[in-house]
């Protein structure tokens, strides 16, 4: 950050951009949990990285203090048929953000609908990751996980991420 004084006040002449990512993660095995038809589901958010000091996240909600945020990420869904995924403000009762539109072939695909976009909060708001999928799967509905093999070496499954951009 770049800050000047006057002697009485100071100003921003230039920041770089901070930024956080909420994610639902499982360990290494356990799957994304299960879809129900037609509904729309809220995520798991269960884990913040990064700069923690504009956003928190608690029972998987997302809050953040006001400014201008670049948000992209993704929502993974399996044997679902359709799904998309949402970014929704509790506070402001409304959709803010839509995800891609998917069509998943019932055949052992996985896919994810995509989300971006920017958002400007003007007050602390609160925010949940909301998913709807067409089709009922129990249990991996929500992602499978990929850890299938003793040979994968990775520690944590991810289902859901959010890379959040507080650029002003």
């Amino acid at each position: 950050m770049e800050i000047v004084s006057d002697g009485t006040n100071w100003k921003i002449l230039h920041y770089d951009s901070i930024f956080a990512y909420a994610k639902h993660t499982e360990t290494s095995g356990t799957n994304g949990g299960s879809s129900t038809a037609n509904t729309v589901q809220t995520r798991t958010i269960n884990n913040l990285t990064g700069d923690t000091g504009f956003a928190s996240i608690a029972t998987n909600q997302i809050t953040l203090v006001p400014g201008t945020y670049e948000i992209i990420g993704f929502s993974e869904a399996y044997e679902v048929s359709r799904h998309q995924v949402f970014l929704y403000s509790i506070t402001g009762s409304t959709y803010d953000l839509d995800g891609t539109s998917v069509v998943v072939a019932l055949d052992g695909t996985s896919t994810s609908s995509n989300i971006s976009g920017q958002i400007i909060v003007t007050s602390t708001e609160v925010f949940e990751l909301r998913h709807w999928t067409q089709g009922t799967k129990a249990t991996t509905g929500l992602g499978f996980a990929a850890d299938n093999h003793a040979s994968n070496p990775q520690s944590n499954e991810v289902y859901a991420q959010l890379k959040i951009t507080k650029i002003r």
